[in-house]
């Protein structure tokens, strides 16, 4: 069994911008799990465990659903939380662009996953939050970057990786890259 799950990386200046929202949220001294620099991503698609022995069909259905898919224009703009601002779960970079939703609904629909439940807004998640301490504070950094552009890019290419879950967080490697057309 592998662990997977789809995905766009992100470019380093968008990374560097996001790393200053990160240590705002850090100074407020509440109680998070961060996603490390190298780590940071944006998940379209979470399929948990796969059999081994069905690797390879997935390969093969995302990469035909891809296959003519164009390239993703991404804005980066405004931290915010998950579930809400009075129990806050998760602090997130917002991303702005409705072809980025259909493209999680074609991956989604073509594979038959998360049938059933509607998708997440998409977003760059930066932190877990373990408890509600300095929740206050929390919520007043996120509000500060509301509207904070953290970079426009264009993904090229969506990534299908593994997820080793490790004692000192998860570890990233890649299974497929499949390039968008341009």
């Amino acid at each position: 069994m592998k662990r997977l799950f789809v995905g766009i990386s992100l470019p380093g200046d968008v990374k560097e911008k996001i790393a200053v929202f990160s240590h705002k949220v850090k100074e407020t001294e509440g109680e998070f799990r961060f996603v490390s620099a190298e780590n940071l991503h944006i998940t379209l698609s979470f399929w948990g465990d796969v059999e081994e022995g069905n690797i390879s069909f997935v390969v093969e259905k995302l990469t035909s659903v891809l296959a003519h898919h164009g390239t993703v224009k991404i804005d980066a703009i405004g931290g915010g939380v998950f579930p809400t601002a009075g129990r806050i779960n998760v602090v997130w970079v917002g991303l702005k662009n409705g072809a980025l939703t259909d493209l999680i609904k074609k991956i989604n629909a073509t594979l038959s996953i998360n049938a059933g439940h509607e998708e997440e807004t998409p977003h760059v998640t930066i932190a877990r939050v373990k408890s509600g301490k300095n929740k206050e504070k929390i919520r007043e950094v996120v509000e500060r970057f509301k509207h904070f552009d953290f970079g426009t890019f264009v993904a090229d290419r969506i990534t299908l990786y593994e997820s080793k879950l490790t004692s000192a967080g998860p570890v990233y490697h890649i299974v497929k890259e499949v390039g968008l057309v341009k």
